[in-house]
């Protein structure tokens, strides 16, 4: 029986979940993390504010010199939680194998769920959408790695028309041919690790003798 691995990731979870209960920050960069005046750190921040280079684990004091008019939300975490209790008991109804990564990611072993793999991930990203008001990215393959889209956005993608827009992952279908032709740094490491990883796999050269 062939696994099918599915990924679910929620797009800016915090920063959408505070998008979502102040609507009158739609459209606008919005952030979530500590003040600057207490050394604060940026834990999310949604896609406008990327846009300006704004990043997640920034210092909340150089995020506001990339994009002077971003808005900060002070972290709520009871909401967070709640919302991520309500987008895991989603996850449940379609297979009793979910793996936790956080609060807005996880995997799920669809690999007995008689339905079509890709059509269950549209099904769940409808619900929480139903349920939440909130998009998720959702990604499907043989095993965590190719689902998750660790691969450095290699794996082809393709956008779902539906009522909330987000990106299927798909590597089920060529996993084999992608990961025969995958470069190394693409596997779970970064250039260093890569480097590391290939000096093992390269022949040494060879040395000159002396004359």
């Amino acid at each position: 029986m062939a696994r099918k691995i599915l990924h679910l990731d929620m797009d800016c979870f915090y920063a959408a979940i505070e998008v979502r209960d102040h609507p009158e920050l739609a459209g606008k960069p919005v952030a979530v993390g500590g003040a600057r005046d207490q050394r604060g750190v940026l834990t999310t921040c949604n896609y406008e504010a990327r846009e300006f280079g704004v990043h997640s684990a920034m210092p909340t004091f150089k995020a506001l010199q990339k994009c002077p008019q971003l808005i900060v939300m002070p972290t709520r975490f009871d909401v967070y939680r709640r919302e991520s209790n309500v987008i895991r008991q989603i996850l449940l109804k379609f297979s009793p194998w979910m793996e936790p990564l956080s609060l807005d990611e996880a995997f799920l072993d669809l690999t007995r769920h008689p339905g079509e793999a890709s059509a269950v991930a549209e099904i769940i990203r409808h619900l929480i959408f139903q349920k939440t008001g909130l998009t998720a990215s959702a990604g499907v393959a043989p095993n965590k790695m190719l689902a998750s889209g660790e691969l450095g956005g290699f794996i082809p993608t393709r956008r779902i028309r539906s009522g909330c827009a987000a990106n299927y992952r798909s590597g089920a279908r060529k996993s084999n041919d992608f990961l025969t032709n995958c470069p190394l740094q693409l596997a779970f490491s970064g250039r260093k690790t890569a480097s590391v990883r290939q000096s093992y796999l390269d022949p040494p050269p060879l040395s000159r003798k002396s004359s």
